[in-house]
């Protein structure tokens, strides 16, 4: 029973932390949607799913004439990233926002000054495509979870002839 009440004392304070750190992050710019960038005018690469951030927070210090909007719609995962990007100074270039991958790219196709460059869907492990799918590392039934053929025409009408769209995963079968 004591055992039981730590644990429960322990989920409650872990969970008043998380809400304490994404408010921190609010307070502080990051999270905002729409994004602000120092020099909207800049060309634009959006981390579509960027989870903790760590290849948006890459891109943005290996190409410093760049914009990088990293959207996710977990926020405790961006907590990291916006925390990142703090550290390495690169708030002005580097945004991070609690936004689906369409949210994102309806506000880049109708607000963003600056051309789109690139659109990254960068997916660890993606689920199940369909039922042909047998791959014994994905889930057996199909997901929403992945991009799909409408977010894929969005990310393309978003940009110009120009921008690149990549979508990647690590499972090889299915990639």
């Amino acid at each position: 029973m004591q055992a039981a009440h730590y644990i429960q004392n322990l989920l409650v304070f872990n969970l008043l932390q998380l809400l304490a750190q994404i408010e921190l992050a609010s307070e502080r710019g990051g999270f905002d949607w729409p994004p602000a960038f120092e020099d909207p005018s800049r060309p634009l690469v959006v981390d579509a799913g960027c989870g903790f951030g760590a290849l948006a927070a890459a891109l943005a210090q290996a190409r410093p004439h760049v914009n990088v909007l990293a959207v996710d719609r977990a926020a405790h995962c961006l907590l990291y990233g916006d925390g990142l990007a703090h550290r390495l100074g690169m708030t002005g270039r580097l945004r991070f926002a609690c936004a689906s991958a369409d949210e994102a790219l309806h506000w880049v196709r109708e607000c963003y000054e600056g051309p789109l460059r690139a659109v990254l869907f960068m997916f660890p492990t993606p689920p199940a495509l369909d039922e042909r799918s047998k791959n014994a590392q994905l889930p057996q039934t199909p997901s929403k979870c992945l991009v799909n053929a409408a977010t894929l025409r969005l990310a393309a009408r978003a940009g110009s002839g120009e921008t690149c769209v990549l979508v990647a995963s690590n499972v090889e079968d299915v990639a």
